[in-house]
C-alpha cells in the first residue's frame, strides 16, 4: 500500500510530501543526532520517494562525510537527515503533520545513549 504524508518547517516555509510503502519510525542515539536535536532524533524510515515542495530557505549542513542534515535557514526545524548522494532520505517525525499511523520499531547506536532516557 503507498502511503503520502505532508510535512513542514515550524513557519511553513519548506514544505514536504512523502511518499512510501511503509510507515516505520527509527531513533538514532548517536552523538551528532542528540547535539542536532538536543535529544533523540526520531525519522521516518522511507521506503519510496520524498517531494520537496518549497525549499526556498531549505539549508543543507554537510555533517559527515557520507551525511547532511537539512533545516529551515528562517525559523530552524530540523528537517532532514540524508545521504550525500540523496539516495537515503529520512523526514524527521516531528515534521510531520499526521503521526497517527506510524509504528515505531529501531533504534540505531544504542551504544551511545546517556543514561538519562530510555523508551519502553
Amino acid at each position: 500500500m503507498q502511503y503520502t504524508k505532508t510535512g513542514s518547517c515550524l513557519c511553513g516555509k519548506c514544505t514536504y510530501k512523502v511518499h512510501t510503502d511503509k510507515l516505520e519510525v527509527g531513533a538514532c542515539h548517536c552523538s551528532l543526532c542528540r547535539k542536532w536535536s538536543s535529544g533523540v532524533v526520531m525519522g521516518l524510515h522511507i521506503d519510496g520517494s520524498v517531494e520537496l515542495e518549497n525549499q526556498d530557505t531549505l539549508t543543507w549542513y554537510k555533517s559527515s562525510e557520507w551525511g547532511k542534515r537539512g533545516f529551515c535557514s528562517e525559523c530552524g526545524t530540523n528537517l532532514f537527515w540524508s545521504m550525500q548522494d540523496e539516495s537515503m532520505m529520512v523526514p524527521m517525525v516531528g515534521t510531520l503533520v499526521d503521526v497517527s499511523d506510524l509504528v515505531f520499531n529501531s533504534e540505531i547506536y544504542i551504544d551511545c545513549k546517556p543514561a538519562f532516557y530510555e523508551f519502553a
